[in-house]
């Protein structure tokens, strides 16, 4: 019976970290010819068509928010809008939508 409690436990834990998103750093240190230099990471241009600005997931970056009917796993939505579980348990699949009265 330990045994198998064990199991479950490690399980599960597996399970959750697998689904847990991990961010590297936002800049990082190198060494060079006078001292340390900092070196930030490359974001992506943000689309001309962008409506609202949040930060990305690991906070380094901007990226728009996203829209009605749009995947809000990591990301902020509009405005407005709430991120729901469409399933009401879910760890992934989440997507935003307008509020219920």
């Amino acid at each position: 019976m330990k045994y198998f409690l064990f199991l479950a436990v490690f399980a599960l834990t597996l399970i959750f970290h697998s689904e847990s998103l991990s961010c590297a750093p936002c800049s990082t240190f190198h060494l060079g010819p006078d001292g340390p230099i900092e070196v930030h990471v490359s974001c992506p241009a943000i689309p001309a068509d962008c409506e609202h600005i949040t930060l990305a997931p690991c906070g380094c970056c901007k990226t728009c928010a996203k829209k009605h009917g749009e995947n809000c796993d990591f990301v902020e939505c509009e405005p407005g809008l709430v991120c729901v579980k469409p399933n009401g348990y879910s760890f992934f699949g989440n997507v935003c939508m307008y509020p219920r009265a």
